[in-house]
């Protein structure tokens, strides 16, 4: 008895160290503007992952997307903002990845925000394994703008049944006999050709618009892509790169899955920890060029590894 109750006792802590692991890895936060909304308003939601010191969060943002749309909302907007100290952080130096997302529904009832997950990269430092973060649900109440006791109201009044009985039978009674019911005035037939021919040439028109708008299109060449490995190329040889192209042209190649990931996640991790580190007014332009000199040499082992190097 005393060597089961040892068992229970050791499997217990056990998950509460790995609780508190994951706890001091990262959190997940969630945040409406409102429980309750209109059919016709707009909700905004606040989604914060707050992360310890050298560690990374992989792109999510796509996946909230699909989760929200699944769920029965429209995404009008995901706006993710730059990375921050968090100030209410147990942890100094830690960081928070946060977005800012505008959804609407499309008719009244009962709606949930489902949870919406991260996969968190511990630093390189670190024992612990790759966690995955999640939001808690929320459930969301869609009201009607018409009260649901409020008869519809018609554009036209309604009559008494027996009148409109009495109306509809003398409009269909035969005329008294010897009679002659009147006869209506034929159409002009000049008003009916100048109709006709005015529809024509209207749709005409349309269609030589439409023709040329479509030759106008196929003369407008697409927009090149980015070669965000020969960005980075360039960012190495400048005297003073700016750290936060690198950082466009790094997260863009770190967002698809690849041999080089997990190294330039890594970088990213730096880039943050310089850029929003407490000496950002002042980085030496050798330390921006070292970074720049990372990012390419990393960079060009990815287009050599395959076609994710490339434009994008």
């Amino acid at each position: 008895m005393n060597a089961i109750a040892r068992t229970c006792l050791l499997l217990v802590l056990l998950v509460a160290i790995s609780a508190h692991a994951t706890a001091a890895l990262a959190d997940a936060e969630l945040s409406v503007s409102d429980d309750s909304i209109a059919a016709t308003d707009r909700l905004t939601l606040n989604i914060a992952f707050t992360l310890e010191p050298g560690a990374a969060i992989k792109p999510w943002a796509a996946a909230a997307r699909s989760a929200l749309e699944a769920a029965g909302w429209t995404v009008l907007s995901i706006d993710q903002q730059p990375p921050a100290i968090a100030t209410d952080s147990d942890s100094p130096g830690s960081l928070v990845h946060s977005a800012i997302v505008v959804v609407e529904p499309f008719l009244p009832g009962q709606y949930t925000i489902p949870p919406i997950s991260a996969s968190i990269i511990p630093p390189p430092d670190s024992t612990e394994s790759q966690v995955d973060l999640t939001t808690p649900m929320r459930t969301i109440e869609v009201t009607s703008l018409l009260p649901e006791d409020e008869p519809a109201r018609l554009p036209l009044p309604i009559t008494d049944p027996a009148q409109q009985n009495q109306t509809d039978q003398d409009d269909n009674a035969d005329a008294p006999l010897g009679s002659l019911r009147p006869v209506p005035p034929e159409p002009d037939k000049s008003n009916t050709l100048l109709l006709i021919g005015g529809a024509a040439a209207s749709l005409a028109i349309a269609c030589a618009a439409v023709v040329v708008g479509f030759k106008s299109a196929r003369q407008i060449r697409s927009p090149k892509p980015t070669d965000h490995v020969r960005a980075l190329e360039k960012l190495a040889n400048s005297k003073s790169p700016d750290l936060a192209a690198i950082d466009r042209n790094v997260r863009t190649l770190a967002a698809k899955p690849g041999p080089e990931a997990p190294a330039l996640l890594a970088l990213l991790t730096d880039l943050e920890s310089i850029r929003y580190g407490p000496d950002a007014d002042s980085i030496p332009a050798q330390q921006r060029s070292t970074i720049a000199k990372q990012a390419a040499v990393i960079a060009k082992r990815l287009r050599k590894s395959g076609p994710a190097g490339g434009a994008q």
